[in-house]
């Protein structure tokens, strides 16, 4: 075929007439339609930044923005990858298993965390392998190498609640995904075919065979043509149709684009990218790509002091493995429940640290909960000439028609100080000179015992001790 003549032509190996290589004219297309067609596989994506010395005579970052790199430490290192298998087969939502893995930091602090998860039908599991202790954070090591089950069955109503929560937010994301699958791969196709027309993909050199991994691979090292990124994007606001890919009409369509990248800022980038940025594609013996390696240098003007023997390098590693195989997802069989774990931490020295900061987080949403009552009353008043129609004996709330703490305004927000139990809290309202003319709400702070946050009709908002007494904060 013409990927094999084209191998053939530009010598690529001899006796291998059984690989395929792409010619640059038709690359993009070709290796997207490749991608594309893949079923399932299993994917691992690498991101790392670090700082390391300058090459010499290597192109600085000419713009005027570039003064903030100063503000960045000269001997960061940050590594980010992801390890997940998906099948994307038409039908019924995918079966996800992912690993997380973190580690980063600068000077003498470094930092590390790892978490694995699988989704499979209904059942959700997580766990979390290691996680590097935080100034601001409790000793979390306790918690660490468990599988913890956060819905299916077998788990209590309130675990499955969250671990519904959580995989309801997955699935919404997967069932958006396969709704735009087919359009967004004629888009992305559309986009490829536009950038192998306008000559966007060079080659910087010949297209060779090499040993990755004890495998042979063709390796192609990419440069982007400047010229084409320009006539690359009038043609894609004039003819494309995207809307499998949302957000990214918008994005493409806005003119201010082209005009940037037309001006001088925009062909400074573009001459930084054509001397920074490096782009390799492996691809196997049948033409599907398998791994790419992104890498951008990141270099501050030499004018700032603490950077002018180094550079950033910012890179993208991209690998994909077991090319439509069956993906076999097994569950746990030894697993905890988030109670489990709760009462794991709560043993643990991190799990008073842990409550106080709960109950600390807790007392502040019902200090803005019940602070924020006092607008709303007022908008009774305003509306009613009085808080409510009838008054209320002071004691615990409850929401009685026609009583200022009657009104949904009013008890949706006790609702929310009180964690939907009104009771916590001791409401008044009191007539006076024919109308209901004062109020006062005290509700109990969850982190400091024997004292309330209390608003009142004359405008206090403050912690008193105790609960309530009249119509007054005190």
């Amino acid at each position: 075929g013409g990927a094999t003549a084209f191998a053939y032509t530009q010598q690529l190996w001899i006796f291998k007439p059984s690989f395929v290589a792409y010619p640059k004219e038709t690359f993009a297309s070709s290796i997207l339609a490749k991608n594309l067609a893949v079923e399932s596989s299993q994917n691992v994506i690498t991101f790392k930044l670090e700082s390391v010395s300058r090459d010499v005579g290597v192109k600085e970052l000419d713009l005027g923005w570039a003064d903030y790199l100063a503000y960045l430490p000269t001997d960061a290192k940050f590594l980010f990858s992801v390890d997940y298998q998906v099948d994307i087969n038409e039908g019924s939502l995918p079966d996800l298993k992912v690993s997380l893995n973190a580690s980063g930091g600068y000077e003498n602090n470094f930092y590390e965390a790892g978490l694995d998860a699988i989704k499979k039908a209904e059942n959700f599991f997580v766990k979390l392998n290691k996680i590097s202790n935080l100034p601001f954070m409790p000793d979390l090591s306790s918690i660490t190498g468990h599988w913890v089950k956060l819905s299916g069955e077998g788990t209590s109503t309130s675990t499955d609640s969250m671990g519904i929560e959580i995989l309801k937010e997955i699935n919404k994301g997967l069932v958006e995904a396969k709704k735009n699958q087919i359009k967004a791969k004629e888009t992305l196709m559309m986009f490829a075919q536009i950038a192998d027309q306008k000559g966007l993909i060079l080659f910087k050199n010949k297209p060779k065979i090499e040993v990755v991994g004890g495998v042979e691979l063709v390796r192609y090292d990419i440069q982007i043509n400047k010229m084409a990124v320009i006539p690359v994007l009038e043609k894609i606001m004039d003819d494309s149709n995207i809307e499998g890919l949302p957000g990214t009409a918008e994005l493409l369509n806005d003119l201010s684009v082209k005009t940037y990248l037309s001006g001088e800022d925009g062909q400074k980038i573009l001459d930084y990218l054509e001397s920074n940025f490096e782009f390799t594609v492996w691809t196997d013996k049948a033409g599907q790509s398998v791994r790419t390696l992104e890498k951008l240098k990141i270099v501050p003007p030499a004018s700032i002091l603490t950077w002018e023997n180094k550079q950033i390098v910012l890179s993208v590693e991209s690998q994909i493995k077991n090319i439509n195989q069956p993906i076999e997802i097994i569950l746990p069989t030894e697993y905890k429940t988030v109670e489990d774990i709760e009462k794991i931490i709560e043993a643990s020295p991190a799990g008073s640290a842990l409550t106080e900061a709960r109950l600390k987080s807790q007392s502040a949403m019902l200090k803005a909960s019940v602070s924020s009552i006092r607008a709303e009353a007022e908008l009774v008043y305003d509306k009613q000439t009085s808080y409510g129609k009838t008054p209320f004996v002071l004691g615990k709330c409850k929401k009685t028609v026609n009583t200022l703490f009657g009104e949904k305004t009013i008890s949706d927000l006790l609702d929310l100080a009180t964690n939907n139990d009104i009771s916590q809290a001791i409401c008044v309202s009191k007539l006076a000179q024919g109308k209901v003319a004062s109020y006062a709400i005290s509700v109990p702070l969850p982190d400091i015992p024997d004292s309330s946050w209390c608003v009142d009709s004359s405008g206090a908002s403050k912690k008193i001790t105790g609960a309530i007494k009249s119509d007054k904060c005190e």
